[in-house]
């Protein structure tokens, strides 16, 4: 019995434990982001935020990818299979589809 109280009490104290030192993969991981968004947003994030609040604007947050031109991912997404037939990205129909697809397995062929 006391075996388990001693166990639980290691266990109680190793959930409280926190971190002293970062590593340094987190910490220029963390340099690479804020270095990142300062490109995007300007020094101090100062793009981010909205004039009148001065708190952050989420929607400003689009208008950073190039990608799409500001637009949602997946908004401009769609595929035509054959001439009348055309998936449209964005529909729960394509995504069905899409989960389908993936969980056919074929295997692995010996040549």
């Amino acid at each position: 019995m006391k075996f388990i109280y001693a166990l639980a009490f290691v266990a109680a104290m190793a959930l409280t434990a926190e971190a002293k030192k970062k590593s340094a993969w987190a910490v220029q991981r963390t340099n690479d982001v804020k270095d990142r968004l300062e490109r995007t947003y300007g020094k101090g994030l100062v793009g981010m935020m909205h004039p009148e609040t001065g708190k952050i604007d989420p929607t400003r947050f689009g208008w950073d990818n190039r990608v799409t031109g500001g637009a949602p991912l997946g908004s401009q997404l769609s595929i035509t299979i054959k001439k009348g037939l055309t998936i449209d990205g964005t529909t729960n129909s394509a995504y069905w589809l899409g989960f389908a697809k993936g969980m056919q397995y074929e295997g692995l062929t010996k040549d």
